[in-house]
């Protein structure tokens, strides 16, 4: 069984190899953020050649090799677990029980506004979050609207959480050669962090005021007007 694994691993590591020298050979270098992910097939494919080399060198006994060619796979499925073990965290019982959650949105202006609820978790590295969830809304103008959350999701609020981001993105219909579609203006309107012990109320008010908006929103849409392209914007 090892021995039959061993060799199946050395051939797949080997045509990976070949596959990954002759991309890097024949592709152009990438700009810009692709840089990162590049770089990062670098290192990792150099790190499988060290792994590969030192397997072959057990060829004679293939048990141990067997084993040495698993650290990669071992080294790949380390994420995968820690995403499962935060999966099983945010769906556990919570140590403490919340009334559940009714979130309000009020649409205070005439735009047609994306409500994005950011549940941020911290990390193992002391002072760092990741991003978990995010929770999505679209409020009409001048709406009024109640949302009943799930034990689930009044939870992720307000007990697993490091805290939640609420952010408001303004949507503006757009017709280019007579097809139309809905555009989300970026950057955001506003948006600001508010602490989990806000959601473990029962209910959770979010009113849209275009007063909060950001400077730099303002000056994106008076970016776009001087382009022509917020022809259907309210701000």
């Amino acid at each position: 069984m090892f021995k039959y694994g061993y060799y199946i691993l050395g051939i797949i590591y080997t045509l990976f190899l070949l596959y990954s020298l002759f991309t890097y050979i024949t592709k152009p270098t990438p700009t810009g953020d692709a840089t990162v992910d590049w770089a990062r097939g670098i290192f990792f494919s150099a790190g499988l050649l060290v792994i590969l080399i030192i397997g072959l060198l057990f060829w004679k006994r293939p048990t141990i090799g067997f084993i040495i060619f698993c650290i990669p796979l071992i080294y790949m499925t380390i994420p995968f677990i820690r995403q499962k073990m935060t999966d099983i965290y945010a769906a556990a019982p919570p140590l403490k029980s919340v009334p559940p959650l009714t979130l309000t949105i009020k649409n205070m202006t005439k735009a047609k506004v994306h409500v994005q609820l950011s549940c941020w978790f911290k990390t193992s590295q002391e002072g760092t979050v990741s991003l978990y969830k995010t929770m999505d809304y679209t409020s009409e103008p001048l709406a009024s609207n109640d949302y009943t959350f799930t034990n689930y999701e009044t939870n992720l609020l307000a007990t697993k959480s490091s805290y939640v981001s609420v952010m408001m993105y303004e949507h503006i219909m757009e017709t280019t050669n007579e097809v139309s579609y809905e555009k989300e203006i970026q950057p955001c309107m506003y948006f600001y962090d508010e602490q989990i012990e806000a959601f473990g109320k029962g209910q959770y008010i979010i009113v849209i005021d275009s007063t909060k908006n950001t400077k730099t929103f303002k000056e994106t849409v008076e970016q776009l007007k001087g382009q022509g392209m917020y022809d259907k914007g309210v701000f």
